[in-house]
């Protein structure tokens, strides 16, 4: 119960009537959901939502167009030209998005209550006897749409801020960008990555990727996105983006470069600047 209440109190949902739970037709019980938690990081669990029974009632989304870190394999430099990138990744994203409007009835997730076991400022003008469910009120993991949803909202983020443009929008099994920029969103990650001249990386130059780093972290706390501060990258030729290891000055991309997985990707000799394959 003090799990429940500490969701209600951080507004990732709320009680609704029992009576308002769908039911099964075939054995008349509520269709809920439930909560499990898998490992993640030492001082914290992810939480996911079991929603098996739910998704089967959803039609999916498919509105999912994502990049991949080997599409780095398609980028080619001139002659003394370097490539680095910038990345940003959300707090708890998942949760972070609120569910559809009059979703909570489908949302009902745990066992059943009563509306007076919990403080009154939580359970509102719910009589004390009135069979309560939670009903979860964001997105959450475990949802069969809830990545096609977060995701649609985080590109939103980035179209309003001018940011991921077709044209360096980087998309799988499709060519990647023509020019200098290759952007791409994935869940909760924002990685924009910059082909540049040597010269330009030795002065930090200002270039179309500060731009886009600037507009998307500003539009990012203006719709109240929360960032991980300790996995942001700022302007760095060796980085990991989407499970891939990129070495930017040497021309190397892997899944693990210490234990020599290699691909050389990175043409110094390329008239063109980039090679589709």
């Amino acid at each position: 119960m003090k799990f429940i209440c500490d969701l209600v109190a951080r507004k990732l949902g709320r009680l609704i009537r029992a009576s308002d739970v769908p039911r099964d037709p075939a054995t008349g019980l509520a269709v809920v959901s439930g909560f499990f938690c898998v490992k993640h990081k030492a001082h914290k669990d992810r939480l996911i939502t079991d929603k098996r029974c739910l998704n089967e009632t959803e039609v999916p989304l498919r509105w999912l167009s994502l990049p991949g870190g080997p599409q780095f394999t398609l980028l080619f430099l001139r002659k003394g030209e370097a490539v680095w990138a910038s990345a940003d990744d959300f707090e708890t994203y998942f949760y972070s998005v609120k569910a559809p409007l009059a979703s909570e009835r489908w949302n009902a997730t745990g066992r059943l209550w009563h509306a007076g076991d919990f403080p009154p400022d939580m359970r509102g003008d719910l009589p004390d006897d009135e069979p309560v469910y939670f009903a979860l009120g964001v997105l959450g993991m475990g949802g069969r749409n809830s990545m096609d949803v977060c995701q649609l909202v985080h590109e939103a983020m980035l179209w309003e801020a001018d940011c991921l443009r077709e044209s360096e929008r980087l998309k799988w099994k499709l060519p990647p960008p023509g020019g200098p920029t290759w952007e791409g969103a994935y869940a909760d990650d924002h990685v924009v990555c910059q082909r540049l001249t040597v010269e330009e990386l030795r002065q930090g130059a200002r270039l179309r990727d500060t731009e886009i780093v600037e507009a998307s972290v500003d539009s990012y706390e203006r719709n109240g996105a929360r960032l991980s501060a300790d996995k942001q990258i700022r302007y760095k030729e060796n980085f990991v983006a989407w499970g891939t290891q990129v070495r930017g000055r040497r021309g190397y991309v892997g899944s693990n470069l210490k234990k020599g997985t290699r691909s050389q990707f990175f043409c110094s000799n390329s008239s063109a600047s980039v090679c589709v394959m």
